[in-house]
């Protein structure tokens, strides 16, 4: 690893103009690239030509090889396209892309876990993460010219249903489903059936029942004719009225009411999913889910005779297509060549043809085998123009069969979606012969389980390929840095494991106090111990129920500044001076875990407080630790309500009743206009523990209502804090998490705050002149939206310290005295072997995203050595230009250096991936170019990024290449 740091500058050279980036920092996106999200909307562009993808986060993907590769559609995250995309329309050279996928209901085990029954963790908007399952979109977005442009200004966004959409309520802020049949559009939104003859400038509700103009229309399909129907639910109503016809092209239903359908009692408590065979528009399948989530029967339509019959048996043992995730993924298709052969799946794929009856021709134990295809499955298509084959939409991203579902291959690669809710990194050198750099991304996604990757940093095409470590879906996840190869994540009962090998493996841990070490705890006799659900025999219990869909928790390493980079500390003494602890949120309880990494019963668990909340429907939502030698702890809930725990580490002196303070949030009393106030985050500065910020989230209401979703005080420590709010600030939209950064090239902590679109920086957050209750941000800039596109920024995670393990042992020499028999005094000189653990300084910066996964920028990075990037006087090179440009089979680039230099060249895609890097020792004066080969590449627009390193000088330069054969 090159301990020297430089300022890197960034020139975006676009077809039409050359323009310095909005962005302060450099950003790389990591991946993963070979794991996607949800994907619940395909189709074909009305050429055949294009496959179009878009992923429940990850924004819209086009393919014109049927997956071999990926390419985000530009154009679509320029107009503000929003990533949570749940359908796909095509009409010609009209595109239909709809977005919100909160209404969604993914199967998250929350029955399992006993949470409170009376608060739903999935669907109510004040809840994990904004939604558990999903984030709210913004209408429709369509295209009048295939793709080349795009906008969602029309009736979806606009009065009476504009501000519900943009404050994330109302029928299009979550579009079920959007489909066409001639110049008519139709969609099915969480509050009703619509449809639209114009494009959507205007949008009609239809006539009907109330039932099917208020509640969630989960699916709508044109037949033969002029029939249209459509499936309906609400909650704990009765499914009898879950199904209606429509006989004039969608403007009026009617209930079916057909026999048929409740041979069995309701048809459907939970979704019901519609299918009309490509070859035979008379012919019309209907399928839905017993209470169970398991399917409850398959049923036929023949509009010509107005018939219904069943077709296939309910779910069972030997039938399970659904399993439990039949109210979220579920999918029933019709072959395009046979009206008669259907496809059936969601938990388990299955196939059906009148000769062998339904067969599970899927499999999900081995990825390696060809039958594998991932659970869960919620979209298919066909290729046009051939039945046999077939792309389907999963939980981890893409599946193509070419034989008719008989085998199937993974066509993710490059399909970068994956939902990421937390992310964690360390660095280790391990000195030997040669240095050997780890540099190790370990990340909490919401369908992958707990993902690694250990090669990040290299040029292999790989680097953005992850692992799964983990099966534990949601999670947070930490790295430790005083334990090399230590991480902790959330386990599936809501407390903790942790792996001690670099994620080989991972155990649940927890631990016993033999007494309460705590002064004034009450009560004093239970809940002082946490148990699992499968050993209760002491008083308390880890869940201390109910405890909400993700606990709050952090891992707080502390080393002093005075052993960073100490040769002479062996790895004991260096632990011995430093702090290694973990702070846990049950539901209203905060615990300190000691010696977390210890055997057995060394790892104690103690609760630090008094409950600090009580009401049914409030929890403990974040933590923070002020990241000093003092510990504070801060504690937000679900009600936004904020505590401060003072030298928390401290078991001796802690007192629950005068170390615990509840802080004034009435600064936030205007954010009672939102449904729900969650803390989201809160974070402490770096360079002053008395400076904390506070963010929240919330949905509904006005939000132009709500000043500021970012609070910050300067008095963090005082007896009542002043908080004030960033008056000038551009972010008018829920914040899911922040954090201060130490700059090495500034004098102030820059600030990044993770929103529902982006990520923001704002350097320097101080007070304004005219009172302590206000602050003012020098400067807010919009991180990585231009390369990422509209995203929700879930985490960000600063990296403090990297740590460098000797191979060589540590040889010190130490006196020993002894008392010989006779009485003589021995002295002694013996050397000692121990091993030697050295922690440097860092601030790399590593944020989790909702779809396009992890980013990172070592811009602020501060390594061993370094007080700051070395700026130099001269310029490393006057000149740094490309030709011929455009480019056909070879692309030169010449260098006018000042000194002889490394310069890596590395060839990128427009949306930021690595195609190719090279890499010379160039010398001063050189006319010679350095050349890339460009005979392999597509025609089109590149990106050629030059980064060249001298003996004091360095720079980075990023030019635009075009590629035309």
């Amino acid at each position: 690893m090159k301990n020297n740091l430089y300022r890197i500058v960034i020139l975006l050279l676009t077809i039409f103009s050359i323009r310095q980036s909005l962005a302060q920092y450099a950003w790389s996106n990591l991946g993963p690239d070979n794991l996607g999200s949800i994907t619940r909307a395909l189709a074909f562009t009305a050429d055949g030509g294009t496959l179009l993808a878009g992923s429940q986060g990850g924004g819209l993907w086009r393919s014109s090889n049927l997956g071999n590769s990926w390419e985000r559609v530009a154009s679509y995250d320029a107009a503000g396209g929003d990533p949570n995309i749940t359908s796909i329309a095509v009409n010609g050279n009209v595109i239909f892309v709809a977005t919100g996928a909160s209404a969604f209901r993914q199967p998250y085990p929350i029955t399992n876990l006993n949470f409170n029954p009376t608060y739903n963790y999935r669907a109510e908007p004040s809840g994990f993460k904004g939604y558990i399952d999903g984030q709210p979109g913004g209408g429709i977005f369509v295209s009048l010219d295939g793709g080349a442009t795009w906008s969602n200004n029309n009736a979806t966004t606009k009065a009476p249903f504009g501000t519900g959409t943009l404050n994330y309520k109302g029928p299009f802020s979550d579009v079920q489903k959007v489909s066409v049949r001639g110049s008519r559009v139709f969609v099915a939104t969480r509050e009703g059936l619509y449809y639209s003859d114009d494009n959507l400038q205007t949008v009609v509700l239809s006539n009907g029942p109330e039932f099917l103009r208020t509640k969630i229309v989960f699916d709508i399909e044109p037949a033969a004719g002029d029939v249209v129907l459509a499936t309906v639910h609400e909650d704990g109503f009765t499914a009898r009225d879950s199904l209606f016809i429509s006989r004039d092209n969608g403007a009026s239903f009617t209930t079916v009411r057909a026999a048929a359908l409740y041979e069995g009692g309701s048809f459907s408590v939970s979704r019901a999913e519609l299918a009309v065979a490509p070859s035979d528009n008379n012919i019309v399948y209907l399928a839905g889910t017993q209470i169970s989530q398991e399917v409850s029967g398959v049923f036929r339509y023949n509009v010509a005779t107005d018939t219904w019959s069943r077709y296939a048996p309910r779910g069972g043992s030997a039938f399970a297509p659904l399993g439990s995730n039949g109210r979220d993924a579920m999918v029933l298709a019709v072959f395009p060549d046979n009206p008669d052969e259907l496809i059936l799946a969601g938990n388990n794929w299955y196939t059906f043809s009148a000769s062998r009856g339904w067969t599970q021709t899927g499999t999900h134990t081995n990825p390696t085998a060809r039958t594998y295809i991932p659970r869960s499955m919620y979209a298919v298509v066909f290729a046009p123009n051939d039945p046999k084959t077939l792309v389907i939409g999963t939980s981890v991203g893409l599946t193509l069969s070419r034989d008719r579902a008989a085998s199937f291959a993974s066509r993710s690669r490059g399909y970068e979606t994956t939902t990421a809710y937390s992310v964690s990194s360390f660095g280790t050198e391990i000195n030997g012969e040669e240095d050997l750099t780890y540099e190790v991304v370990v990340s909490g996604t919401s369908n992958a389980g707990v993902t690694y990757n250990a090669n990040y940093t290299t040029s292999k095409a790989s680097k953005q390929s992850f692992g799964v470590i983990s099966t534990q879906r949601y999670s947070e996840v930490a790295a430790s840095v005083l334990h090399p190869g230590v991480l902790v994540a959330q386990s599936a009962d809501g407390g903790l494991e942790r792996s001690l090998n670099y994620g080989a493996s991972f155990e649940r841990f927890y631990g016993f106090p033999i007494t309460p070490q705590v002064a004034n705890l009450t009560p004093a006799t239970t809940d002082t111990i946490i148990d699992r659900s499968s050993d209760r025999s002491a008083g308390g219990d880890l869940f201390n129920r109910p405890n909400p869909a993700q606990a709050a928790w952090v891992l707080d390493e502390y080393v002093p500044a005075s052993s960073l980079d100490n040769p002479n500390l062996t790895t004991e003494e260096l632990r011995a001076i430093s702090d290694s602890y973990i702070f846990f949120c049950s539901r209203n309880y905060v615990w300190l875990v000691n010696n977390a990494f210890g055997d057995g019963l060394q790892v104690k668990w103690n609760r630090l407080t008094r409950p600090l909340v009580t009401a049914s429907d409030e929890f403990l939502t974040a933590i923070t630790v002020s990241g000093d030698s003092n510990h504070t702890v801060y504690v937000g809930s679900s009600k936004g309500n904020l505590w401060r725990l003072e030298r928390a580490h401290d078991l001796a002196n802690f007192n629950a009743v005068t170390s615990v303070t509840q802080l004034n949030t009435a600064f936030a009393n205007n954010l009672f206009t939102m449904q729900g106030r969650w803390i989201t985050s809160l974070a402490v500065d770096p360079q002053n523990p008395n400076r904390l910020v506070v963010t929240y989230g919330g949905y509904g209401g006005d939000l132009s209502t709500v000043s500021s979703f970012v609070w910050i005080t300067d008095s963090a420590r005082a007896a009542v804090p002043i908080f004030g709010s960033f008056f000038d600030s551009p972010i008018r939209q829920p914040v899911y998490t922040a954090q201060f950064v130490q700059d090495p090239n500034e004098s102030v902590s820059v600030l990044l705050v993770g929103t529902q679109h982006t990520l923001y920086a704002a350097k320097g957050a101080t007070q304004a002149s005219f009172g302590p209750q206000f602050y003012q941000a020098n400067a807010w800039v919009r991180e990585f939206e231009e390369a990422a596109g509209r995203i929700p920024v879930f985490d960000i995670y600063v990296r403090r310290y990297t740590n460098r393990l000797n191979e060589d042992a540590l040889t010190r020499k130490e006196v020993r005295v002894r008392t010989l028999p006779n009485g003589t005094v021995v002295t002694d000189t013996i050397e000692l072997e121990r091993d030697n653990l050295l922690i440097s300084a860092d601030n790399t910066v590593f944020v989790a995203t909702h779809g396009r996964g992890i980013w990172s920028t070592a811009s602020v990075a501060r390594r061993t050595g370094q007080t700051g990037p070395e700026i130099p006087a001269t310029p490393l090179a006057t000149d740094v230009r490309l030709g011929p440009n455009p480019a056909d089979a070879e692309l030169s680039i010449f260098l006018d250096m000042t000194g002889p230099a490394d310069v890596t060249v590395s060839l990128l895609s427009l949306d930021g991936r690595t195609l190719q890097t090279e890499a010379w020792s160039v010398a001063e004066a050189s006319a010679d170019p350095i050349r890339l080969d460009t005979w392999n590449l597509p025609s089109g627009i590149y990106l050629v990024k030059v980064q060249a390193e001298g003996e004091t000088h360095s720079l980075t330069r990023v030019l635009k290449a075009t590629v035309v054969h």
